[in-house]
């Protein structure tokens, strides 16, 4: 089983959650949420953990409908 914690909004916690056995990150790049942070904040998050853990950017796109 692999973990992923999603909605980081802070370098720290993306290390706290690595060092807690994560194998994952996520953050949220869509403005709808209150967990979204930017593009140059993102690239700060994922720069906080090692090379072994994965980082995944959530994006949306709302539907024209």
């Amino acid at each position: 089983m692999r973990i992923k914690i999603c909605g980081i909004t802070r370098p720290d916690d993306a290390r706290f959650a690595e060092q807690e056995g994560a194998h994952a990150i996520g953050v949220v790049l869509f403005s709808d949420s209150k967990r979204s942070v930017s593009a140059e904040r993102a690239q700060e998050i994922f720069s906080a953990v090692g090379p072994f853990t994965t980082t995944v950017a959530v994006t949306h796109t709302k539907s024209e409908e």
